[in-house]
């Protein structure tokens, strides 16, 4: 009886302050909308009676009479509305049929009952069920349309249903479940999908949910997949640490440690060995990467640079040594304390930090015809990283500090271009993360916000592909900051075949 009493209350609150707006007309795809009760306007948003939206959009409604609430329902998306409440519930149908809800976002406008209707916000409804919504103010249009399918697809394991393997099109249209297997971690190459399931075996599904085999009978870490090609360790006890290469068949190398893939090579140490092996995929001939006799170099110790293998050297002052990709030809490249700077690209020019006398930093020719100073850091600082590269510029920061500066190697021209944790290069455009992801030109003008927390994300011919790190669902944003949902559940590994 006292929810009765409120809703009545708040029917003829909203009814004396609500205007119908006889003038605000609605196009659902090209369809004008004719409902049996006008459109209202409420603090400059369009309220529409909910059926006659979402079933305009294909969408089944389901009313719960005992909590004043409305469930949306299409093939793979659900969303739930209270009224009063600016709060909505987003979330899926899982393989039980069953809606599971785990996101919640705020609205400008709460669902409302006028004259015995449910009222619910155009915009906030039809984004929410995978439509696009603009206004058109010379003639007070809403215009609703629903999204055409993504060229692209993002693949990814649903914790909210039982993390299943799913695919989602760029454009959030289309979830497909690819497995019924749970899985954690989701890799794309070439057309298939990989997954290593719940209790560690690699699978592989070819990315419309065919075809679907067993790779490992053995619990199963990846190093790396490229070309349909699954280098993996091995982790079951008897056999732990063996290193395999899936071709069609199964290779098993043996016992390695620490494996990387670069460049046509496998890096690894033998125990007991004195040397890192470096073995030619393509021949199978195995050379060793020795610094001195007797002296064990490890994979986690090199960078690999191109067709190069990058060193600091520990035996003597940490002096830059560089090997051909076979471990031959080795060339010491300096001759100073050095660290090198993982975050560059594979060019002529070697960055690095010379600590002889504070932490400067350097760049040297990988020809040693050049070796030269670029910025002068203050005496005080402990630890700088050069966090990107772009050609001749380079983007670093103090690591106790959030200011972020510019250099160029050439000129040695340097200024401070913002504030952050990190940083990240795309499409020409610079990306920083700091309570939030900013996006600006590459010399930090122009600054705005594009989404709120993400805890990775990559960028693309104008868009933003990230994962929220409240939700844990993924996101797609232009660099203005449009955004849009691509899955309204929680996403525990992901993975993509837009850049591949």
């Amino acid at each position: 009886m006292k929810k009765m009493l409120i809703c009545v209350m708040l029917v003829i609150t909203i009814f004396s302050v609500t205007a119908y707006a006889d003038d605000i007309n609605i196009i659902v795809n090209d369809t004008v909308l004719n409902p049996d009760t006008m459109p209202v306007n409420i603090d400059d948003r369009v309220l529409v009676p909910m059926r006659a939206i979402f079933e305009s959009l294909g969408v089944r409604v389901e009313w719960d009479e005992a909590t004043y609430s409305v469930t949306a329902i299409n093939d793979t998306k659900a969303l739930r509305l209270s009224i009063g409440n600016k709060t909505v519930e987003y979330g899926i149908i899982n393989s039980d049929n069953a809606p599971v809800f785990t996101l919640k976002r705020d609205i400008d406008v709460a669902p409302m009952i006028i004259n015995d209707r449910t009222y619910v916000p155009v915009r906030a409804v039809s984004e929410g069920v995978g439509a696009d919504v603009s206004w058109h103010d010379g003639t007070k249009t809403v215009v609703v349309n629903s999204r055409q399918n993504g060229y692209n697809n993002v693949f990814y394991s649903s914790v909210s249903d039982y993390n299943k393997v799913y695919k989602v099109d760029t454009n959030g249209v289309s979830r497909v479940k690819l497995s019924d297997i749970s899985a954690k971690d989701v890799y794309y190459d070439d057309g298939y999908v990989y997954f290593i399931s719940a209790d560690d075996m690699l699978y592989r599904v070819d990315v419309n949910g065919n075809n679907q085999i067993q790779l490992t009978d053995y619990k199963t870490e990846v190093i790396k997949i490229e070309n349909e090609v699954v280098y993996c360790l091995e982790a079951n006890e008897k056999h732990k640490g063996n290193l395999h290469i899936i071709n069609g068949f199964d290779d098993d190398l043996g016992y390695v440690m620490y494996p990387v893939i670069n460049n046509g090579y496998i890096y690894y140490n033998v125990p007991k060995s004195a040397s890192m092996r470096a073995l030619n995929i393509e021949t199978g001939k195995a050379s060793d990467v020795t610094m001195y006799d007797n002296q064990t170099l490890y994979t986690y110790n090199c960078m690999f640079y191109g067709d190069m293998i990058l060193v600091e050297d520990g035996e003597y002052f940490n002096n830059i040594y560089a090997f051909d990709s076979d471990g031959a030809n080795k060339r010491a490249l300096n001759n100073s304390v050095s660290r090198i700077c993982k975050n560059q690209q594979y060019d002529d020019n070697i960055i690095y930090i010379n600590g002889d006398n504070g932490q400067n930093i350097y760049y040297v020719k990988t020809d040693k015809s050049v070796n030269e100073e670029v910025v002068h850091m203050p005496s005080d600082t402990i630890f700088v990283d050069v966090l990107a590269q772009n050609g001749d510029e380079i983007y670093y920061k103090n690591m106790y500090r959030k200011e972020i500066y510019r250099a160029n190697i050439k000129t040695k021209n340097s200024r401070y271009i913002g504030y952050g944790d990190t940083l990240n290069l795309f499409d020409d455009k610079l990306f920083i993360i700091y309570d939030g992801l900013y996006v600006s030109n590459l010399d930090g003008q122009h600054q705005r916000q594009i989404y709120d927390k993400v805890s990775e994300f990559f960028a693309h011919e104008g868009f933003v592909y990230a994962k929220d790190s409240s939700y844990k669902n993924i996101i797609k944003s232009d660099y203005s900051g449009n955004c849009i949902y691509l899955t309204n559940d929680i996403a525990y590994s992901w993975d993509t075949d837009i850049i591949h």
